[in-house]
């Protein structure tokens, strides 16, 4: 369904807040973030715990989060008890022509 009202810019701006402020769009509590960066560019890492109905509540999640406005996809790489990255990642992405937000879950073999 497309979006309409809004600037592509004012989009995608409010997708990048949920990366900061996730207690604003999900259950959740005890967020943390912290700016990083890698060698293929910067990234935050955000801890946070769902607080949500289901199996998940009071669960502790860890991820790296990247985006890339060019591709319009911000991706949330859920990270194992040692701290490294799975290959499951949550994908937000913002499509073009229409403007329209659709979220995912792919597996990426690295």
């Amino acid at each position: 369904e497309p979006i309409t009202g809004v600037s592509e810019d004012a989009l995608w701006d409010a997708m990048v807040e949920k990366i900061k402020r996730p207690d604003k769009f999900l259950p959740v509590t005890e967020v943390s973030t912290v700016d990083k960066q890698s060698q293929s560019g910067p990234f935050v890492r955000r801890s946070m715990k769902f607080i949500g109905p289901g199996p998940l509540n009071g669960t502790a999640i860890t991820e790296n989060i990247y985006q890339d406005k060019s591709t319009g996809e911000i991706r949330f790489v859920i990270l194992d008890a040692s701290d490294k990255e799975t290959d499951d990642e949550i994908v937000n992405a913002m499509h073009r022509n229409p403007i329209r937000i659709e979220y995912f879950k792919r597996t990426v073999h690295k």
